[in-house]
């Protein structure tokens, strides 16, 4: 069996669900976990999560020592870049291993290796495009591939020192480079459930399906919909949560065998069981949820963001005036 690590970095106060996540990481012994943070965490953890204790400015050390580059991580969000790195960061770490990746904490895990089978490690080099979970062989081409100069692709060089967001882990850096060198790439928008940010109530992007109802039981993550006045289900991988604020429930999730998952937070399940009436009820939309989320995108993207981008530009005139 390939033999899987995959690398979580969080800094800053953890999320309340960070617990839940912990636990669904736990249902899937086949994987690694190697959570990197700033953080103590003090109670059990699963046997296949370990924890890196660390702060910024000693990850950006490790990060300019092993790139041979004075690395910029001048807030955590910046890490997003970093992460085609990590076979060469972490190549000590990862010795044993077959594949390695990355993954965010806003997911709930199903079980991964159900739908990620052998026969689709066996046959890529790079699992998903996507930031919030991604697998690379680990070998000498795929961890050094981010060094590769293409067309249309920022140079490493760049991305690494300066303190701009690439987006180096998706579509415009890594991706494009797998595409042009002719990478075995696998991509599949059926494993897994993304929600749309600017919706009150759970909705998946990928499949267009807007009154799902989500759950799981005992490591196994599905999302139901009516179909013909029947239910449907389907056996997913994991959902994406996109930072949307989820609330610890009063009853005990972490012992639980069952729940579902709701537009803010978790509800108890009954094993086993699944009613018109869940159907109904378990998909209700929170609060002007989507309606906040979509104000706060446009005042970055019309006041904030150009206000920014202004100054920038004005700061960068006034240096190179007062350097000549």
């Amino acid at each position: 069996m390939n033999k899987i690590a995959l690398f979580g970095f969080y800094f800053g106060a953890l999320p309340m669900h960070i617990k839940l996540w912990f636990r669904t990481c736990g249902y899937n012994p086949g994987i690694d976990f190697i959570f990197v943070t700033d953080q103590e965490i003090d109670y059990p953890l699963p046997d296949n999560v370990k924890v890196i204790k660390t702060d910024i400015q000693s990850l950006t050390d490790l990060f300019s020592e092993r790139l041979g580059l004075k690395a910029n991580l001048y807030r955590p969000y910046k890490l997003c870049d970093f992460r085609p790195a990590y076979g060469v960061i972490y190549e000590d770490i990862l010795k044993g291993y077959d594949f390695w990746g990355h993954c965010d904490q806003d997911l709930v895990f199903g079980d991964i290796r159900a739908l990620l089978t052998e026969d689709i490690l066996d046959a890529h080099d790079k699992i998903q495009p996507f930031g919030h979970l991604c697998l690379y062989r680990n070998n000498e081409l795929m961890n050094n591939l981010y060094k590769e100069q293409c067309e249309g692709v920022a140079d490493y060089r760049d991305v690494f020192t300066e303190s701009t967001h690439y987006a180096f882990d998706e579509f415009r850096g890594i991706d494009k480079i797998c595409e042009i060198k002719g990478i075995k790439k696998f991509k599949s928008e059926d494993f897994f459930v993304e929600t749309w940010i600017f919706k009150s109530r759970l909705a998946d992007k990928n499949s267009g399906v807007e009154d799902g109802v989500f759950f799981w039981e005992n490591g196994k993550l599905f999302m139901a919909w009516m179909q013909d006045s029947t239910i449907a289900k389907k056996e997913i991988m994991y959902m994406h949560l996109r930072n949307r604020p989820m609330k610890m429930p009063s009853f005990d999730i972490l012992s639980a065998d069952a729940f579902f998952v709701v537009a803010n937070g978790f509800k108890p399940k009954e094993v086993g069981v699944l009613t018109e009436k869940d159907m109904r009820t378990m998909n209700k939309p929170a609060f002007l949820y989507g309606e906040k989320k979509l104000l706060w995108w446009k005042y970055q993207k019309k006041i904030y963001g150009p206000t920014r981008r202004f100054y920038r530009k004005i700061k960068k005139k006034l240096a190179g005036k007062s350097k000549s």
